[in-house]
């Protein structure tokens, strides 16, 4: 009687009081995502704490679900090509109309712009792609192509081509190109942070017009292992805490500007 009695006296405190709380897990025992990126600070870097904004942000976002991610920072055309061998699980970030066959498309930030950045002596007028053609413009190899630049770099009638963004808004800055094309927040973070733009950071600006906008997202394997991990970005509170862990980690490193842009 008295076994009875203590057994259900610690039944009902358990009932009662209820069960421990779950421990979080250790990194031992979370399962790996690879990821495939490249470098484009502040969004993925290597060199940066937590890997940068985007990297801070998946590696909390996929520790609520029990993954680690394992970031593998290679050129863009060299994700891709790991993608396809099934050497990675996802690549980010992406926008739908680069995705492979075999993956699933998550959008996760809408209408971002992707701008000119171009000489504050020497502004670009522009109304439409046609009127670009004639201006000097560097192409950084290795990234997808919007339909924008495609059609710029195959009618324009000076294309210097170049490895990275920092060479590309240098060549900018000292005249041997009219204009580049990037994403604001990447041009924000190089001309205050790399040793050769920070000399010409006041020398270069964002054209008002923006090139085009663009959907971005992860884009993950479409296997049954990662079901868990694709219905966690179907959840919009998922995205909602991506962004927030994303500009909670820019606006501390100072690299979020108001961009005046106009509409498109």
């Amino acid at each position: 009687m008295l076994k009875l009695s203590l057994q259900f006296f610690v039944t009902f405190l358990v009932f009662f009081w209820g069960s421990p709380e779950p421990q979080a897990k250790t990194d031992q025992q979370l399962a790996v995502i690879n990821v495939g990126t490249s470098e484009i600070p502040p969004y993925f870097s290597a060199s940066m704490k937590k890997g940068g904004a985007l990297g801070y942000s998946l590696e909390k976002i996929f520790a609520q679900i029990g993954y680690k991610p394992v970031v593998h920072y290679v050129s863009w055309n060299r994700a891709k090509i790991m993608a396809e061998k099934g050497e990675i699980d996802c690549y980010a970030p992406t926008i739908n109309n680069d995705l492979l066959p075999g993956f699933k498309f998550f959008q996760t930030a809408s209408k971002v712009p992707w701008v000119i950045i171009q000489r504050k002596k020497n502004p670009i007028e522009w109304q439409n792609l046609n009127d670009l053609y004639k201006y000097k413009v560097g192409r950084v190899l290795g990234y997808y192509l919007r339909d924008e630049e495609r059609k710029i770099y195959t009618h324009g009638v000076d294309v210097q081509n170049t490895t990275d963004n920092s060479k590309n808004l240098l060549m900018v800055a000292t005249g041997r190109i009219d204009y580049a094309v990037i994403d604001p927040v990447v041009f924000s973070f190089l001309v205050q942070t790399d040793p050769t733009l920070i000399p010409h950071k006041d020398k270069l600006e964002i054209n008002k017009r923006p090139l085009s906008y663009s959907d971005y997202g992860i884009a993950i394997r479409d296997t049954e292992k990662l079901n868990t991990l694709k219905k966690h970005f179907l959840n919009p509170q998922t995205i909602e805490k991506l962004n927030g862990y994303a500009t909670e980690y820019l606006k501390n490193k100072n690299y979020v500007q108001n961009f005046k842009l106009q509409a498109k």
